[in-house]
């Protein structure tokens, strides 16, 4: 497989990605979940201040990011999980739905491209190139209805005959820290939105005073959050 170079504007540019979740439904659905009762989470994750994500968040971005096996969520968990899963992929295409009430929509690896020769030198305005290897990983996303209400989610790995993959060529890890997911971009703006500076919103969900908050931001694969990202959340 050869190399891919991207500038350092693909991945700025990925910070304001157009596949991320609603912040205003994704805000309804934490403020109505009974997926993670706080009383069942783990105590470090209860205690944060600011972020709440579900209890086995860490595994489930894992399980989603791995797909060794097709994974099937009800509605109220696919509202509950997937803010935490947009670093990981990038939305290809939605089909219509069919008469069975079923859609298909494909997202592929964020580090996705196809195989391409190398480019030669220091890019746009000369500056520093990344080389990363392109990742060929595609999930297929299939969502059943009932009339006009979500029932279930399924997401399975797409085998692309055309390039085939089955397995990602790099960490979820190294997705976080190329972009920040909405779970916890939606908390960082919520928390502006109040009026709090970009400065003490970062502070308190890296744990400076509170240090719950700091674990609970691991937890989320959102550790990468910087001053930076909470002011582009600002603007979310």
């Amino acid at each position: 497989m050869t190399d891919l170079q991207l500038s350092d504007d693909f991945f700025k540019d990925n910070q304001s990605s157009t596949d991320e979740w609603p912040q205003s439904e994704w805000l309804q659905s934490s403020q109505s979940s009974q997926l993670a009762p706080i009383s069942n989470a783990p105590l470090s994750i209860a205690q944060s201040t600011l972020l709440h994500p579900p209890s086995d968040i860490r595994a489930v971005r894992e399980n989603v990011f791995l797909l060794r096996q097709p994974i099937t969520w009800t509605s109220l968990q696919y509202k509950e999980y997937w803010p935490f899963m947009g670093n990981l992929w990038v939305h290809n295409q939605t089909r219509p739905r069919n008469k069975n009430g079923s859609q298909i929509s494909y997202y592929y690896c964020r580090l996705w491209k196809e195989p391409q020769t190398k480019s030669e030198g220091q890019g746009i305005r000369n500056k520093k190139m990344r080389i990363v290897d392109p990742c060929l990983m595609k999930v297929k996303l299939c969502k059943h209805y009932a009339n006009t209400e979500l029932v279930t989610v399924v997401l399975s790995l797409h085998q692309d005959y055309k390039n085939p993959c089955l397995e990602h060529n790099h960490t979820a890890e190294y997705l976080d820290t190329i972009k920040i997911n909405s779970g916890v971009k939606v908390t960082a703006a919520a928390e502006v939105s109040k009026g709090y500076a970009p400065a003490v919103v970062n502070q308190n969900l890296q744990g400076v005073k509170w240090s719950a908050n700091k674990v609970a931001l691991e937890e989320a694969g959102g550790i990468h959050m910087n001053l930076k990202g909470v002011h582009n959340a600002g603007a979310f």
